[in-house]
């Protein structure tokens, strides 16, 4: 009687746990929307508040100037394609000039990077495989030690590549010109956004060629869709061509964006293949927040290959249930391995080693990681594993021993911003300078910021004397862009600006050798700049003066040495509401 009543428990409990039944469409994108959304949400606070990124504010200005009217690399130059200045100009014009409208672009970014991630699994995995995937894509690519999902132009490669993906996996479900057409047109998309971005594109390529070889498809079909993808690249790439041209900015454009990073490879900053150091640095930045998904990419290949290579040794039920997924593209797991490939190259080809070049090799990593989750579904319920194997249950703590650095990276980035800026109530340096140059200019004053003070433009929305806004390119590749600095030695005394930001280290510099036996440097304003200007503040933290010109000086802008002092001390808004401690008027 006993054992009768525990066979049919557990036959009762196979039934109820059956892990090939297809999970409901609105409880999955329920449980989905719980995990994404507020993630989502804390990546765009995270970004909006820090203080350590500022690429994003350089493209926050160059797309508020934009949208007023400006050309990029005629009015603004930077080295990048235009995709990611162009984005932020739509921002600015759906915010009506707050940046509220770059975040929203971000989101939309993001919900188009989980939803096109989703459709790829889905066509290829257990919708329930899927769901848990995307949700697990959605922790790391919105973790904020990578900075993924903010105004990067990493943000949007991703969402134009996995959408490419997911059109040209579509394509083997039900074979239309226009899938691989558009397919191409968005990577080369990404291309606008990242001159590594066609990563995607390459592993395409790849993988249709294996097909063919393998005999998947025919030679006819290889030669369709790889023209199809490869003239939506050309098309992309020919309309923004056609556009800068209008612009009269094309020559500038392709040298920004080819010509002048040739330079990081003649200055050393950047090596083909690659270098030691970047690699070296990057692995750094990879596996502290990264290793559960690796070792969850690795066990997937080994997996892959085992099960293709012995086929004999697979179970019986469980072929038959994947066999009846019918997934869209055959030798998936070869296009995320290529895709992965080809994305960690492009980041051991930048310059700089900077963790959010690693954002871009996430989603195909996920991807690969995905086919594990797929197959344990495949096999039994993850809990009916863990009741009936103890193995089973020990490799679930080691997993998630091996994600806790990643959780525990992210309540220290949440706290890097939360603790300064909501605890201690400090405010950034570029708000206080930025603060400081609004105060003492109008709307119509040209400022110009020598080093690299993005977030000064940003802050005060203040028209740029020159289109070199920065010029930390010198510091990058030395005398290779000895350019910007001519260029400004020659635009500044022709047309100067009302307020000059430059820090105390750059102003001695730009006076002259420190020594007689120095070479003398290729910008020498300092005495241009003493005899025309007035230095009204020197503002701590950064270290940075802040000029006027002598004959647009108000008596009261000699205040505003007294206002910056109260801005650091006491935040933003005291410094033109309270009055000033007495002190601070002693010590100013």
């Amino acid at each position: 009687m006993y054992e009768t009543t525990a066979t049919g428990t557990a036959a009762v409990q196979d039934k109820i746990h059956d892990p090939y039944k297809p999970s409901s469409w609105p409880v999955l994108v329920l449980a989905m929307a719980l995990v994404i959304v507020p993630l989502i949400a804390l990546s765009q606070f995270i970004a909006y508040w820090r203080t350590d990124v500022v690429d994003d504010q350089m493209f926050g200005y160059f797309g508020w100037r934009i949208a007023h009217g400006a050309t990029v690399y005629l009015d603004v130059w930077d080295n990048k394609p235009p995709g990611i200045y162009w984005i932020n100009a739509l921002g600015m014009l759906l915010g009506r000039d707050s940046y509220l409208g770059v975040i929203g672009m971000c989101s939309v970014a993001l919900l188009v990077s989980f939803a096109c991630f989703f459709g790829i699994c889905a066509s290829l995995f257990y919708r329930g495989a899927a769901a848990f995937s995307t949700a697990l894509l959605g922790f790391y690519l919105t973790h904020g030690y990578f900075t993924g999902g903010t105004n990067r132009t990493e943000t949007f490669l991703v969402a134009c590549e996995l959408a490419a993906v997911l059109l040209y996996i579509r394509g083997f479900a039900r074979d239309r010109g226009w899938k691989w057409l558009l397919a191409g047109v968005l990577c080369g998309c990404a291309f606008l956004f990242k001159q590594t971005g066609l990563a995607a594109c390459a592993a395409m390529m790849m993988h249709l060629t294996l097909l063919v070889i393998t005999r998947d498809i025919t030679w006819r079909q290889w030669l369709r869709r790889g023209l199809l993808v490869g003239g939506g690249v050309g098309l992309t790439l020919a309309a923004a061509a056609g556009y800068l041209a209008w612009q009269g900015a094309l020559g500038e454009a392709l040298f920004a964006t080819f010509g002048f990073n040739r330079t990081y490879f003649e200055a050393g900053a950047s090596g083909f293949p690659y270098k030691y150091l970047t690699y070296y640095l990057l692995k750094n930045h990879l596996f502290p927040i990264l290793l559960l998904p690796m070792l969850m990419a690795i066990a997937a290949c080994i997996h892959a290959v085992l099960w293709r290579l012995r086929p004999y040794y697979r179970p019986r039920e469980i072929e038959e249930s994947l066999t009846a997924l019918r997934p869209a593209c055959p030798r998936y797991m070869v296009l995320f391995v290529l895709w992965f490939l080809w994305s960690v190259w492009g980041a051991l080809l930048s310059p700089h080693a900077f963790r959010h070049y690693l954002v871009p090799t996430i989603p195909p990593l996920m991807l690969i990681a995905s086919y594990l989750i797929n197959m344990l579904q495949a096999e039994m319920r993850l809990l009916v594993v863990m009741q009936r194997r103890a193995w089973a249950t020990a490799a679930v703590v080691i997993i998630a021993y091996f994600g806790f650095d990643a959780l525990e990276r992210q309540f220290e980035q949440f706290s890097m911003v939360w603790v300064p800026r909501f605890l201690q109530h400090k405010p950034a340096e570029w708000e206080v300078l930025g603060e400081a140059v609004k105060s003492v200019t109008g709307p119509e004053d040209k400022i110009q910021c020598l080093g690299y003070y993005p977030g000064v433009y940003l802050w005060a929305r203040r028209t740029n004397a020159v289109r070199f806004t920065t010029t930390e390119k010198v510091g990058q590749v030395r005398h290779h862009a000895n350019f910007v600095l001519e260029e400004l030695q020659e635009r500044l005394p022709a047309d100067p600006p009302a307020v000059i930001v430059i820090s105390v280290g750059d102003y001695w510099k730009v006076h002259g050798p420190a020594k007689p036996d120095d070479p003398a440097p290729t910008m020498l304003l300092g005495p241009w700049i003493d005899e025309n200007y007035e230095r009204l503040a020197d503002v701590p933290g950064p270290n940075t003066y802040v000029f006027k010109r002598k004959d647009l000086v108000q008596p009261s802008d000699r205040e505003l040495q007294k206002k910056v002092w109260q801005m650091t001390e006491r935040g933003i808004a005291a410094a033109f509401d309270a009055p000033m401690p007495a002190r601070r008027i002693a010590g100013a």
